[in-house]
């Protein structure tokens, strides 16, 4: 009897701490449609704007030299009172057909009712990478001396953060040198504030090279003019197309980032770009055919002296078997046309394969490649060694032996002369535009 009231008494004391819970969760959400579902959490924060203001920028380079620039900027209001002034400072250049929109985000619901209505909302938070419906509404913007003074339309209330961007064009960051390339040197604008991240996307037209890049990104900034035309008036408007704009301020064919720039303290980037890689690359270019100049000038001019030294002590034009400047002369010659015979043949060997591979049947394209390669290999032979074979029996073994060495040195020349027209003739590569993140950050 008493294992009996014991059992009981535990089964009893089991079931109560087993169904308090869901009695205590059925008595705090009963089936109603004005309690807040406890599925929906607050949107994380992000880095803390007191720390200073973000800079994108994204520059496109015109053939002409002219940049199209658009800046982002994202701000916390540190002061006490409402934010509706700023000013910027632009400097190197005056600014042409200045637009200024305010970027006004609605507060983000984080509490939702059973029935779907919001029961709590959070001020929306510019910094972070999430966010609700962005509007759009344009900014009076005013241009005198270096500065650039922008009324809000909507003031940012203290201690919260806002956005605005600024699109302009601008002629003088680029200057042309005598090679036809522009030299640009970019600066970035300057605000009465620190700035925490500052991030620079350079591009330009399709047509052009940008030295540094390494391929080709299609933004679509050239359109940004058309889409911030249709934005405008006293009331904020909804665009997807300065949405995407919005969101690829900061890329570019090559981007460069700094941080935590001081109060009216600017960054600069320089570079260079062209129409055609020829011109980009010119003055390297002009080096390097310098310096191949000067080596060949300096192996006659170091043959001359010693043949001169020699005829000098002995009297005699030549002293050793085959030893004097025709010989020389004629071992060069032959040599470079051996070279550019095997060059030659080289190209039409890649050209005759290229087409073949087109034309004939997968079944029949072994049997091919083994027919190129022997016959290139029987070919490559005789434009080789031929030629030094030739003189070594004529002019004896160390001028034949010396003959294949100019070869294969004329065949080195040629083949960083080949390399070299590829890289600059060849059309960029063009890669698919990326749809970003807003306060993304990429480097190519």
């Amino acid at each position: 009897m008493k294992m009996a009231k014991k059992f009981s008494v535990i089964l009893i004391s089991f079931l109560i701490l087993l169904f308090t819970p869901l009695i205590s969760f059925a008595q705090e959400e009963p089936a109603s449609s004005g309690v807040a579902r406890p599925d929906i959490y607050p949107i994380p924060p992000s880095e803390p704007g007191f720390l200073g203001q973000d800079h994108s920028y994204s520059v496109t380079f015109r053939g002409n030299g002219e940049a199209v620039i658009a800046l982002k900027v994202i701000l916390n209001n540190k002061a006490e009172s409402p934010l509706k002034e700023i000013s910027l400072r632009v400097p190197l250049v005056e600014p042409r057909e200045i637009s200024v929109y305010q970027v006004i985000r609605e507060p983000s619901c984080i509490r939702y009712l059973t029935d779907g209505s919001c029961a709590e909302s959070q001020e929306p938070d510019y910094y972070g990478y999430y966010w609700s419906k962005t509007k759009y509404q344009k900014a009076q913007s005013e241009f005198s001396g270096d500065s650039l003074k922008i009324t809000l339309p909507q003031a940012i209330s203290a201690n919260k953060s806002g956005s605005y961007f600024v699109y302009f064009r601008a002629v003088g960051y680029a200057k042309k040198d005598i090679f036809g390339s522009y030299k640009f040197t970019l600066e970035s604008l300057k605000v009465d504030d620190s700035i925490r991240n500052l991030t620079v996307g350079i591009n330009t037209d399709s047509d052009l090279f940008l030295r540094g890049a390494q391929g080709k990104v299609q933004y679509r900034f050239q359109d940004a003019a058309t889409s911030l035309k249709a934005v405008g008036g006293a009331a904020p408007a909804e665009s997807g197309a300065i949405d995407t704009f919005y969101n690829q301020i900061g890329y570019g064919e090559i981007t460069k980032t700094a941080s935590s720039l001081a109060p009216l303290e600017s960054y600069t980037v320089s570079s260079s770009f062209a129409d055609s890689r020829m011109k980009l690359y010119a003055k390297e270019i002009s080096i390097a055919l310098g310096v191949f100049l000067a080596i060949v000038a300096g192996v006659f001019v170091a043959i001359k002296l010693i043949l001169g030294k020699i005829k000098a002590k002995t009297g005699e034009e030549k002293t050793l078997p085959g030893l004097n400047a025709r010989f020389v002369i004629e071992s060069l010659g032959v040599s470079f046309g051996s070279a550019l015979l095997v060059a030659g043949y080289t190209l039409f060997a890649v050209w005759l394969i290229t087409y073949f591979s087109r034309t004939i049947g997968y079944e029949f394209q072994g049997g091919f490649s083994i027919f190129m390669v022997v016959v290139s290999f029987a070919i490559y032979t005789l434009f080789l060694f031929a030629p030094g074979i030739y003189l070594g029996a004529k002019r004896g073994i160390g001028w034949g032996i010396a003959t294949v060495f100019f070869t294969v040195f004329w065949l080195v020349i040629l083949l960083g002369i080949g390399l070299l027209a590829f890289f600059l003739l060849r059309n960029p590569v063009t890669y698919p535009t990326p749809m970003p993140l807003s306060g993304e950050v990429k480097q190519y």
